[in-house]
């Protein structure tokens, strides 16, 4: 039986997409911040930028489901299908994207140079291993270069875990017990130091953190632990300052209480045409991602919250249009492809 589409994960998801969109652009408009008191009215568009770690979090969790699915293959068969799987789903868009990209920089709407080891190491995905290429051609395309290396690792992760468990001995509910303690070891990981200077170490506690919960879906967590952590994430967002807390620590803690309050508080229903509106936004937050470019040399400097509000529904606007044009027709052929026999 099928499993019903989860409106939680959706939600985050464009809660993470709106969440970058509105960092991006606030921040290239240079506006200031709001303060009230204690609290940042401006919050949501200065600390956007956890949306990037709602995404990995999500990412984790779905990957569980993604690669569980294919237990029942041989090993061969279980890694070809999983890795083809995920660079279909991401590169036909992202290397599209690219060319769109570097015909603007060609009719000069972006100064910043670029060379052909920076197209190369984009196009393989490992621009984000170095400093000299990871923002060469566009700053926010590194998120893909992690992603990917991530999914490189979630067959490792299964394994490591898969033979742990083996020599361990761990019952089913041990299991779950282990995954609650692993998770809660993993949050000071993403606070040293260290890993602020590498965005591909710095949000791996985060892919597995959403690894980690999906194997905690059946363990019955009060829901109000999950409702506690969205407010208690969302609350960060929005306070003056950080005060005694780095900026990353704060930012991986309110992402991650953020994107796991979501997914452990009680399940979100919508009827049919909100529920269609929440789905079809969600599904199209890559190509909202990856077209984000696209009105940037647009954007006025210091402009009102009216202006800024207008160029965030646009950006959403040209990625839905993107994902119309091109992710869904590509996803629907690779779908016919997969059913005909002949292309296999």
């Amino acid at each position: 039986m099928k499993e019903e589409r989860s409106l939680n994960i959706d939600l985050a998801r464009i809660f993470a997409i709106l969440g970058v969109t509105y960092y991006h652009i606030w921040k290239r408009m240079r506006r200031p911040e709001n303060i009230v008191g204690i609290f940042n009215l401006d919050g949501f568009a200065k600390w956007g930028v956890i949306g990037v770690v709602i995404m990995f979090v999500i990412s984790g969790y779905c990957m569980v489901g993604c690669y569980k699915r294919l237990e029942n293959l041989p090993t061969g068969k279980r890694l070809k299908s999983f890795y083809i799987g995920r660079f279909l789903r991401i590169a036909p868009a992202y290397y599209i994207s690219i060319l769109i990209c570097c015909i603007f920089m060609a009719n000069n709407l972006k100064p910043q140079p670029y060379d052909l080891k920076d197209i190369i190491t984009h196009l393989l995905f490992i621009h984000a291993l170095s400093m000299e290429t990871v923002t060469t051609i566009k700053g926010f395309y590194w998120y893909i270069s992690v992603q990917m290396l991530f999914y490189m690792l979630v067959p490792l992760i299964f394994f490591i875990c898969k033979k742990a468990v083996q020599w361990l001995h761990l019952s089913d509910t041990a299991k779950k017990w282990f995954s609650v303690f692993a998770c809660i070891f993993l949050f000071p990981l993403t606070w040293l130091p260290v890993f602020a200077e590498k965005e591909y170490i710095a949000m791996l506690p985060c892919f597995l953190v959403g690894m980690l919960a999906a194997y905690l879906k059946k363990i019955k967590i009060p829901k109000f632990i999950g409702i506690l952590c969205f407010l208690g994430g969302l609350g960060m967002m929005f306070l003056k300052s950080t005060y005694f807390i780095p900026y990353d620590v704060y930012k991986c803690t309110a992402g991650i209480a953020i994107a796991v309050g979501l997914l452990w508080m009680p399940k979100i229903n919508a009827r049919n045409s909100l529920r269609t509106i929440i789905i079809t936004i969600s599904t199209a937050s890559y190509s909202i991602y990856l077209y984000q470019f696209a009105l940037f040399p647009f954007i006025p400097k210091k402009r009102g919250e009216f202006v800024m509000t207008l160029f965030v529904i646009f950006t959403v606007a040209v990625g839905l249009l993107m994902y119309l044009c091109v992710e869904y027709p590509i996803s629907n052929l690779l779908c016919k492809n997969k059913k005909n026999p002949a292309s296999e």
